[in-house]
């Protein structure tokens, strides 16, 4: 799964604002309440030229001004949408070549009525103009906070701090892997990018590229385009969750879309009239995962001053491994005097799915003023051993996704604090004779956390020993059966034929060679001689002989211990040298 994203910009800002230059149509002005003459300040202002079509549009400036530019002289009017009330728009008025005109919008405050509106029973799917008056004074509420965005971003309004995320989730369990997570920060047109109205309706949401598979999200640009409107029908939604507090708008694709495709609800609040999130999933996807709903969700928000940003925004992919298989040709029975063709193909198993997605931290005007922050929480709690119920000290506590680590303290307690909001995986790991790791989801929603997490380190800890214990006692019974094997060949060897191998034989000659007697035995497994292995490889009628093997006996021979635990016979030689 791979989101397009457009980098934040650092470049200082020259400007903020337009003035009149050579060549240019001003229309500058304000918009005030049409019964208290009150300035109002959250509003979107349009100019429509005389085919009715939105030539210019600007976000409302600090006093309820605004500034518009024409792109030639003629007749224009102004619409002026603020959400949770009816549009205004002004009678045509003249703007010469290169004039700047003056005017104030007086706007009546008539609210929308959201709350009024029933959706019951299975509502038909139509196209956006056919939809009904509900239909249309709902979809009119999402344009206007939807055409908010892209003007936030396209006039470059607010320097946002952003995290990023990737991750990969099982099919089954909560745990995540190959998650990585940045930040950045700068002046930014718009959080995430997504291609066109046209591309995404030609080329659809889903893109196989040459390095990989792109499933996109649709951004503000795109769901205002006439391509997103023209490609889906629009039906109104009831929220089962929430009841009545919020109304959607359902859409799909139109009957017979050949490319992979969306479909989905746009949420408005029924007492605000404001966007609230955009819930989608993908169409025509391979038949593997037809039977899950991968998409994602886009969250929005609206800021002081008539601005709006997308907050918070996910995707969800499938991961498929893909192996080629060989088939026969038609029925697949061969045909008696014929040649069985074969064919090759692809078989797709669905394995987990990729996730990216991302959140704004803080969201700030240019002056440093914070318009829209998270709210920060904490996770905190303890360790313990589930098997004894005693604290675990020295644990390691990471939560991945955000950088923060901690170990446990005596009391196995811990706190990681300032954790933005935002799904996480806390990972817990222990060192035992081997390190215990657990891992689980926490989802953070600007409170505090409280988690008691019971591990079995001495569970653990003796399973392993036992575990520990079970091989060496195997590999010492091996070791044993090899060295009894060696010692009862070197035993069989004739006295006359004896001589010394092995690595130390040179040095063993040398110290044999004056020896009037040579004697050869076994060292038992606690370093004692093993009195009926004695044989004299040397000097057995020697008068030296008996004190030899007098000598012989009082050693102490050095206990061989390959592995922990484990002693091993070994063949010993006493030779004596007789003055």
């Amino acid at each position: 799964m791979r989101r397009r994203q457009r980098s934040l910009s650092i470049a200082t800002l020259i400007s903020c604002l337009m003035s009149a230059s050579a060549g240019a149509q001003i229309v500058r002005g304000s918009v005030v309440d049409s019964a208290t003459s009150r300035v109002i300040d959250d509003f979107t202002v349009q100019l429509i030229d005389s085919s009715g079509t939105s030539v210019a549009a600007a976000l409302a400036q600090p006093g309820g001004r605004f500034t518009l530019r024409a792109p030639a002289a003629g007749s224009y009017r102004l619409r002026v949408l603020r959400i949770g009330f009816r549009r205004t728009q002004t009678p045509a008025f003249r703007v010469g070549a290169e004039e700047t005109v003056q005017r104030v919008v007086a706007m009546p405050q008539i609210s929308v009525a959201l709350t009024g509106i029933r959706v019951e029973g299975l509502q038909r799917c139509a196209d956006m103009p056919s939809g009904g008056e509900a239909l249309a004074t709902v979809w009119e509420e999402v344009h206007k906070a939807v055409e908010a965005v892209e003007l936030t971003g396209s006039e470059r309004r607010l320097r946002m701090r952003v995290r990023d995320y990737t991750r990969d989730l099982p099919l089954r369990g909560t745990d995540v892997t190959n998650e990585q997570s940045s930040e950045r920060e700068g002046v930014t047109t718009r959080p995430y990018v997504s291609p066109d109205g046209a591309s995404l309706a030609r080329d659809g949401y889903v893109q196989r590229q040459p390095e990989g598979v792109w499933y996109y999200a649709p951004d503000a640009e795109a769901l205002l385009s006439d391509s997103f409107v023209g490609t889906h029908c629009f039906h109104l939604r009831r929220d089962a969750v929430s009841g009545d507090s919020l109304i959607g708008i359902a859409f799909e694709p139109v009957r017979r879309r050949e490319p992979p495709d969306i479909r989905g609800v746009l949420y408005v609040d029924r007492h605000s009239s404001q966007l609230r999130e955009l819930r989608y999933t993908y169409t025509s996807m391979p038949r593997a995962a037809d039977d899950r709903d991968f998409g994602g969700r886009v969250a929005f928000e609206r800021v002081p001053g008539g601005a709006w940003i997308i907050r918070e925004w996910v995707v969800r992919g499938p991961v498929f491994t893909v192996r080629p298989h060989a088939s026969l040709s038609n029925s697949g029975l061969p045909v008696h005097g014929a040649a069985t063709a074969t064919s090759t193909g692809l078989d797709s198993t669905l394995v987990g799915t990729h996730e990216g997605g991302g959140e704004v931290v803080v969201a700030r005007t240019l002056d440093g003023r914070t318009v829209w922050a998270r709210s920060y929480g904490s996770v905190a709690g303890a360790v313990t051993d589930s098997s004894t119920g005693v604290a675990v000290a020295g644990a390691d506590v990471e939560l991945r996704g955000a950088r923060y680590s901690v170990r446990t303290d005596s009391a196995g307690a811990f706190r990681l604090d300032s954790v933005p909001p935002g799904a996480y995986t806390l990972l817990v790991s222990v060192r035992t004779p081997v390190r215990l790791v657990r891992s689980m989801a926490v989802r953070m929603q600007g409170d505090s956390v409280r988690l008691q997490l019971a591990l079995p380190v001495s569970t653990l800890a003796a399973e392993l020993a036992t575990r520990e214990r079970m091989r060496l006692a195997q590999q010492c019974t091996a070791l044993r059966a090899a060295r009894n094997h060696e010692i009862d060949s070197t035993l069989a060897e004739p006295v006359a034929q004896w001589t010394p191998r092995g690595r130390d034989s040179l040095e063993v000659r040398r110290t044999v060679q004056r020896a009037a007697v040579v004697l050869q035995a076994v060292a038992d497994t606690a370093g004692h001689v093993e009195r009926e292995t004695v044989r004299a490889l040397r000097g057995r009628k020697s008068s030296a002989y008996e004190s030899a093997v007098e000598a012989l006996f009082a050693l102490a021979p050095t206990v061989e211990e390959p592995v922990p635990g484990c002693t091993l016979r070994r063949v010993i030689l006493m030779p004596l040298r007789v003055h």
